[in-house]
Formats: C-alpha cells, sequence, structure tokens
C-alpha cells in the first residue's frame, strides 16, 4: 500500500510542477507581448532614415514605382533592380514603364538602364530604348523623358517608324506636351 501513495503523491507533484510551468511560460509570453509593445514608439524613435551617410545606398530588386507627374498624370515604372543614392535618384536596370501624358495618350517605354529622379520626375535613359507613343514607336540609345512639362528629348541617332516608314534623325525634340515632334540632322 505504501508504494501506491508514494506513486500517487510522485504523481501529484509532477502534475502541479507541470502546471506551475505551463503558467509560468504563459505569463512570460504575455509579459513579453505587452512589453515589446509598450517599448515599439522608444525603439522607432531611435532610427533616423535622415542619418544615413553620402556613401550610402538602398537596393531594391522587382520594384515598382508608382505616382503622379507634375501635371498629376498617373506614372507606373517597374524594374527588376533600383539603387537610391544620396541624391534622390534612383539607378534602374530592366525597365518597363507606362506614362499618361493625357486621360487617353499613353507613353510605354522599355529599356536596360536609366535614372529616376523622384523630386524633379524625369527619366534619364540608355541602352536600347523602345518608346511608344500613340502609333510611333522610337528607338534608340538615350532618351530624356521629363513628366513636368511632358517632353522628350534625345542628342542621340534615333529611329521613328510610323505605320509603314521609317524615319531616322541625329536627334530629336517633342514640344507643346509632345504634341509636335522635331527631328533635326541628316533625315
Amino acid at each position: 500500500m505504501s508504494n501506491i501513495y508514494k506513486r500517487q503523491k510522485k504523481t501529484k507533484l509532477i502534475r502541479y510542477l507541470f502546471l506551475l510551468s505551463a503558467l509560468a511560460i504563459c505569463f512570460y509570453n504575455i509579459y513579453i507581448i505587452f512589453y515589446k509593445t509598450n517599448n515599439l514608439p522608444l525603439i522607432e524613435e531611435t532610427i533616423n532614415i535622415e542619418k544615413l551617410k553620402d556613401n550610402i545606398s538602398i537596393s531594391t530588386s522587382e520594384t515598382i514605382f508608382e505616382g503622379f507627374s507634375s501635371c498629376n498624370k498617373p506614372y507606373k515604372i517597374f524594374t527588376k533592380k533600383a539603387v537610391k543614392d544620396n541624391q534622390n535618384r534612383y539607378i534602374l536596370e530592366n525597365i518597363n514603364a507606362e506614362y499618361y501624358l493625357t486621360d487617353k495618350q499613353k507613353l510605354s517605354l522599355n529599356t536596360t538602364d536609366g535614372i529616376f529622379n523622384s523630386l524633379t520626375k524625369d527619366i534619364y535613359l540608355g541602352g536600347p530604348v523602345l518608346l511608344k507613343y500613340k502609333h510611333i514607336i522610337f528607338t534608340g540609345k538615350q532618351f530624356h523623358v521629363n513628366m513636368r512639362d511632358k517632353n522628350i528629348h534625345s542628342d542621340q541617332p534615333v529611329s521613328l517608324k510610323f505605320h509603314d516608314s521609317i524615319v531616322k534623325a541625329e536627334a530629336f525634340t517633342t514640344k507643346n506636351e509632345s504634341k509636335i515632334i522635331n527631328l533635326k540632322g541628316n533625315v
């Protein structure tokens, strides 16, 4: 009989120890949860992004830039890789972009690399560039898209395809919100 009594005491002791340890773990978890949520604002205040040094850059992959130009027209820039420098410029790789000049007129562009300035809303495109506007397809090596005044220009040779015609020029600019296209040199 005494063996049964001793075993019952041991099992009760083990049960109480198990319950106490479970309760201690629960209280510890509750303490950690409340401690972290109460101290989060203090942690966030200590991190200050403006204190980044000049030689630090931020890199992202599979990035989408969406926003509105100064004329309140939407734009989307899809890129495989973007690196932000200390002057608020983004160095982009493998770019596909859409920019609405008017509510129905969309400018589409594809290129391998470029620079997007988020403050001035300028896009500088390099590499082989394919730019589509209405029924016109521009191809060239360098383009500058100014989203403030909706104009595009290039100082490099360009090729312009319109329906079944191809026109080549040494440079081109657009005026009057891309309604007028000026081709320059050896047209």
